[in-house]
Formats: structure tokens, sequence, C-alpha cells
């Protein structure tokens, strides 16, 4: 396992080795409209398709299922403490999250079957972002209001804020979070048996995992 960003390295020194055959995992932030965010994953992925290595791609959206998750562990913190949440925008925007699960039997399926191509590897439909919040909210137990801001009030804070150290939102991520992020995963499920589990399922096999480990309060 190593980072994308080393694939340059990487694919020349496997294929000097002998290596005919990789499997790459990149991710669906390909498909970004923010050319800052998405042309770097996009120019390493047309230098795979030049490797003399036979590259399947495969690319995960937003992961998330455990601990170790950049996202949704935190949300899920954080509804399970506080009983406001401020959402930048309307929240409608569309996102389509895979659990890691189902992301590690993509992967394994697509190796087993020696599948060519490129493939995405996200949840089974999409869902806004406010729905998510709801889902998370729900399989808590806990009752949640959102507080709208506006995406003019939370760039301008974040172009401020993002130069203090370690401060953890950015421009980019306020407008990230505008933009839909929805997938084709038709041509997955076809050839690699691919079936995700549904979002509230995901939400709930992660909640009892972070509780379990103390990471959550227990069940009221």
């Amino acid at each position: 396992m190593a980072n994308l960003r080393i694939a340059d390295v990487l694919l020349p020194v496997a294929q000097r080795a002998g290596c005919r055959r990789a499997f790459c995992v990149t991710t669906t932030g390909v498909f970004s409209a923010f050319n800052s965010y998405s042309k770097m994953y996009r120019d390493i992925e047309a230098r795979m398709r030049e490797s003399e290595i036979a590259v399947t791609i495969l690319r995960p959206s937003m992961i998330y299922g455990n601990e170790r998750d950049h996202n949704m562990h935190k949300l899920l913190a954080f509804i399970d403490r506080f009983p406001l949440f401020p959402i930048f925008g309307d929240g409608k925007a569309l996102m389509q999250p895979v659990h890691v699960e189902d992301l590690a039997a993509g992967i394994c399926s697509a190796v087993e079957r020696n599948e060519t191509g490129e493939f995405n590897l996200a949840g089974p439909r999409p869902v806004s972002y406010v729905d998510l919040l709801q889902t998370c909210a729900d399989s808590l137990g806990r009752n949640i209001r959102f507080m709208n801001i506006p995406y003019s009030v939370a760039t301008a804070a974040a172009a401020v804020l993002e130069r203090v150290p370690r401060f953890p939102i950015s421009r980019e991520q306020v407008r990230r979070l505008a933009e839909d992020k929805v997938y084709d995963i038709e041509k997955s499920v076809r050839l690699l048996n691919y079936s995700p589990r549904e979002l509230a399922t995901g939400i709930a096999d992660e909640i009892a995992r972070l509780r379990s480990l103390g990471l959550l309060r227990r069940s009221r």
C-alpha cells in the first residue's frame, strides 16, 4: 500500500522488476469541478494509462466505516454531543459515501476476477448532505437542529481562518460541500458483483464499532 502521489515512482520501479499487472486505487475526486483539487489526480491517472504495466483503476468515493475515516466518525462524535449542527448553504448537495468493507470487497473482486479498466466504488445511491446528517442523528437516537450558514459567509470566514495553523476548514472544502458528488457504479455492479450497503446500515455499523471502542457514548 502506498500513497497515490508516488505512483510516478512506483510504476517504473515495478516495471523494471518484471511486474506486468497493477491495481491502482485512485479517487472519485478526479471528477471534481474544482481544478485545483482534481488536476493532480487526472494527471496521475493519465500517467497510469501510459504505463507499460496493465493498470486497473479503482476509484473510491468518500470512505467511512470505522475510527480511521477522515469524516464520518467526526460527524458522529459531534452529533452525539451537540444538538445544533452548522451547515454551509442549504445542505442539498449530493454525496455517495462508501463503507470501507464494501470498498475492500470491490477491490478484492477486481483482483480475483482480473478485471481491466476503470471502476467507481461508491455507495449504492446519492444522498443529500442534510439527509446524511439526519441519518447519523437518527441512528444515534439524537434530536438535531441545523443552522444554515450562507456559503458567502462561510467562504469569507474560511479565507481568513485557513491561515491559522491546523485550522480544519479551507475555502476549497467549503466550496466542495456545494458540489454534487455522484458517481456511476453500474460497471462495478455488473463486472465485479459489487453490492455496497445502504447508508443507514453502514452508519449503524460504524456507530456500533465506535461505541465498542469507547469513542461514542452508549445508547441512552
